[in-house]
């Protein structure tokens, strides 16, 4: 019945409506993408058409072209025909009252003179116009092997706290490592594998600390959030997966001061654009976004407080007529501080995290003549993150770590039109990677894992004293790509990459192609890819610890992926567009954790008296992993990406479906992937009810997270003496029968039984309303988690009789417990 229920209000709402396209109350931007068709273009910028702006009245007409007019008209702005059969957004231009001016001394006499709007009109068409080289620079706006994510489905989405990267997770093969950081894991690849580039450069940190914060990325500054599952494109490299491409827009440029903003729940935002004093067409834009509700939470409550504050700005100006000169800032800070009370009543500061991020982007687009445009883009970024536990934890010490990535990069592209349809892309980017990783201890995790060393100190063997390590590299790399049009129906897209960098030493080429047909209204492509990541501290973030020195640069190789891609995209009836998209992976050179040698594992050994009668495959007799890395992991990945689509009207949403395997061989076994899902159905739909009213839903069904198995263990303990000291050395513990006792070994799970169960089936569903005004306020509210359905559980059962008294049967939530949960937010714009 739940399934029924909210499959119906998230998805079968859209179906219903799908005879109707009722576009008022709808953002304008998108009803110009839905009418658009192969055989109609609509071009447009967000400086004229901007997010913010609705459909005022329901189109008389039914011509795509007329509707296009009536809805931008109100806003002062209309269409006009632009080459090769498209549609230009430009601004009304305003009619000058009649008036019989008086001819100058010899001025000639017949055709009148043209005024400044009427040469404006008259102006040839620029090269985004004409050639489409610009228009290039955006970041795969085009590419139809991208998912496409419009930045008011971010602020729309019931349940992503509008939240970027939880927005994300909706998409056909992504999956959320949980349900509350944002952390991804696209086709098989885990979080450290994927690439978060703004406007071109890689952030290192994206996501903010702490449950349901959310990101640095404000969604009414954005103007394209595109996700690139395979990373075809040359221009991008260092990563062996995704790419997230975001791109800020410029401030406004019709007034010279608005304001907007909004309050949730859990963050708050206020946005000021404009346009820049004394220019014509330069604006700038100025944003404070972070959380409100710390300083009442601080005082008075326990448990964990996350929060964080971002001021950004972005300033954009045309020095000439051919260049265009843009500047980003960014500087923020956050926290994550859990409270507690000790044995006497005093609150206290259990553990805290703290972090600071720094971010300086310049864009200088030169634009010589009609055929060739270039953009340097120097950027600096600096992160420095804290974690403290000042809490003893059995018998260890307070645990501390402390990262620090500074990244210093200089990036050159240039794109040389040969004809409006065949492009050459190509550039170089050069960048000084300074890292910094130390750590002290164990925090313990919301459960063990036991499988090896992690990047929480769990299984850390601190014998030779604390983490302390530091890496300093520089990486260049170039790359070359064509889009060469072979007639009218077919492009094909041949790119090579070369990185090199001075840690491991190595120089790799990376060969890519994608081809792309038109068949009637489908569009069909294919695309084979090679992919490198280089071994570093920022890549930690996934769970394993891997100990990287500047000596292990002699030792370990890039890792690499080879990939295949097919897919095929065409629009239905009713407004819906149906992909299919299929893929294969390969894997080699991951870094693994390197197995105890034999002097090692008799030197951990000796602190325990191995029992004459214990299993022979005991975990404590095992080969266990270290903090020494390895290039020896292999992998791979498949899938088939199923997406249902309707992007325009009074419904709209989406429907996909993915079946996915994804493997590691790690240790002579062949076991499912951390994050592999076979089975995954998402449903995000939102509706239109009346001019004020929209309601959204999200659905998710989805297959368990692998989890590694407890296995009853033999008990090892150390005695305590008559005179109150400790035996050094482990002993086997017995019950009276003299059988060996037995316990579940979470601190140590056995190797050969990892990933071997899976937590229970994934479930969810978020319903959000929203009350707009139609002119500068909206209200919403949201219910998280309706059926307030448990997730990630692990079934524990243990058949052997021991220290627990018996067989054990139950489930346990191996991440924290999210529960049904209610949110609130306000929107206003002036």
């Amino acid at each position: 019945m739940r399934f029924l229920v909210t499959l119906a209000v998230a998805f079968a709402l859209p179906i219903q409506a799908a005879q109707t396209h009722s576009y008022a109350g709808r953002p304008v931007a998108e009803v110009l993408q839905h009418l658009q068709t192969p055989e109609l273009r609509i071009i447009f910028s967000t400086d004229l058409v901007k997010p913010t702006m609705r459909v005022q009245a329901e189109p008389k007409s039914t011509d795509p072209k007329d509707i296009a007019r009536e809805i931008l008209e109100p806003h002062g702005l209309t269409v006009r025909p632009g080459p090769r059969g498209t549609l230009l957004v430009v601004a009304l231009l305003r009619k000058d009252p009649p008036v019989s001016p008086q001819k100058p001394a010899g001025a000639p006499t017949g055709k009148p003179q043209p005024t400044s709007e009427t040469r404006k009109a008259q102006e040839p068409l620029r090269i985004e116009e004409e050639v489409n080289v610009v228009d290039r620079l955006g970041e795969a706006k085009g590419t139809p092997s991208t998912y496409k994510l419009p930045p008011t489905a971010i602020r729309e989405t019931a349940g992503a706290f509008e939240n970027v990267f939880l927005t994300l997770q909706l998409m056909p093969g992504v999956v959320g490592t949980n349900d509350e950081d944002g952390k991804m894991a696209v086709r098989g690849a885990g979080p450290e594998h994927n690439l978060i580039l703004l406007d071109g450069v890689p952030v290192h940190n994206p996501i903010r600390f702490g449950d349901f914060t959310s990101t640095f990325l404000n969604p009414a500054t954005a103007s394209n959030v595109t996700l690139d599952a395979s990373g075809l494109d040359a221009r991008h490299g260092g990563r062996l997966s995704s790419v997230t491409i975001l791109e800020t827009r410029d401030g406004s440029r019709t007034r010279r001061f608005g304001v907007s903003g909004s309050v949730g729940l859990t963050t708050g935002d206020v946005l000021a654009e404009g346009r820049l004093p004394g220019t014509e067409s330069g604006s700038w834009w100025a944003t404070a976004r972070g959380t409100y509700y710390r300083a009442v939470l601080d005082r008075f409550a326990t448990g964990t407080v996350p929060g964080f504050g971002d001021l950004q700005a972005k300033v954009t100006l045309h020095p000439t007529e051919r260049t265009r000169l843009s500047v980003f800032a960014l500087g923020g800070r956050e926290t994550t501080t859990q409270l507690d009370f000790d044995d006497d009543g005093h609150r206290y500061v259990r553990d805290e995290v703290k972090g600071i991020n720094r971010l300086a982007i310049g864009n200088l687009t030169w634009n010589p003549n009609r055929r060739l445009v270039t953009t340097t883009t120097p950027s600096v970024y600096l992160h420095d993150e804290r974690q403290a536990d000042n809490e003893q934890l059995l018998g260890f010490n307070p645990f501390e770590r402390v990262l620090r990535v500074d990244d210093y990069a200089l990036r050159q592209r240039a794109l040389y039109a040969f004809s409006p349809h065949h492009v050459l892309d190509s550039g170089v980017e050069l960048r000084r990677i300074s890292t910094g990783w130390r750590m002290k201890n164990v925090k313990q995790p919301d459960f063990w894992r036991g499988l090896g060393p992690t990047t929480f100190g769990e299984q850390v063997d601190y014998s030779s004293g604390p983490i302390d390590t530091s890496l300093t590299r520089t990486q260049a790399g170039l790359w070359l790509q064509d889009r060469v049009p072979l007639g009218s129906w077919f492009t094909l897209e041949p790119g090579v990459r070369l990185d090199w960098n001075s840690f491991t030493g190595e120089a790799a080429w990376q060969p890519r192609v994608r081809a792309t047909a038109r068949a009637g209204q489908a569009t069909v492509w294919a695309g084979i890819a090679t992919q490198v990541q280089t071994p570093s501290h920022e890549g930690l973030q996934g769970a394993d610890y891997f100990h990287i020195t500047p000596e292990d640069g002699s030792r370990l190789r890039n890792e690499r992926s080879r990939q295949v891609v097919a897919g095929v995209e065409s629009p239905l009836t009713a407004g819906f567009d149906l992909r299919v998209e299929a893929y294969y992976r390969r894997f080699d050179r991951l870094l693994v954790q390197r197995l105890e040698t034999a002097e090692e594992q008799a030197t951990r050994l000796l602190a325990y008296i191995i029992p004459p009668d214990i299993p022979p495959d005991d975990v404590i007799l095992e080969r266990r992993p270290t903090i020494y890395p390895e290039s020896t992991g292999r992998g791979t990945a498949k899938g088939v990406e199923t997406l249902l689509e309707r992007r325009a009207g009074r419904a709209t949403g989406w429907f996909s479906y993915t079946y996915s395997k994804s493997t590691r061989d790690l240790y002579g076994f062949t076991v499912p992937f951390d994050y592999d899902r076979p089975h995954a159905l998402k449903a995000v739909g939102a509706y239109q009810l009346s001019r004020r009213v929209r309601l959204s839903g999200t659905w998710q069904r989805a297959s368990g997270l692998p989890v590694t198995p407890m296995q009853a263990e033999v008990m090892f303990s150390r005695t305590v003496r008559l005179d109150g000291t400790v035996d050094p050395l482990y002993h086997a513990t017995r019950n009276r029968d003299g059988l060996l006792e037995t316990w579940p070994g979470f601190f140590m799970r056995r190797l050969g039984q990892r990933n071997a169960a899976r937590l229970n089936g994934y479930a969810r569903t978020d319903l959000r309303l929203t009350y707009a005004t139609l002119r500068h306020w909206e209200f919403y509210g949201e219910v998280i988690n309706v059926f307030n359905q448990r997730n990630y559980l692990e079934r524990r059962r243990l058949d052997e009789p021991g220290l627990l008294g018996g067989p054990i049967d139950h489930s346990q939530n191996i991440y924290s417990e999210f529960e049904r949960m209610a949110t609130f937010g306000v929107r206003v714009a002036f």
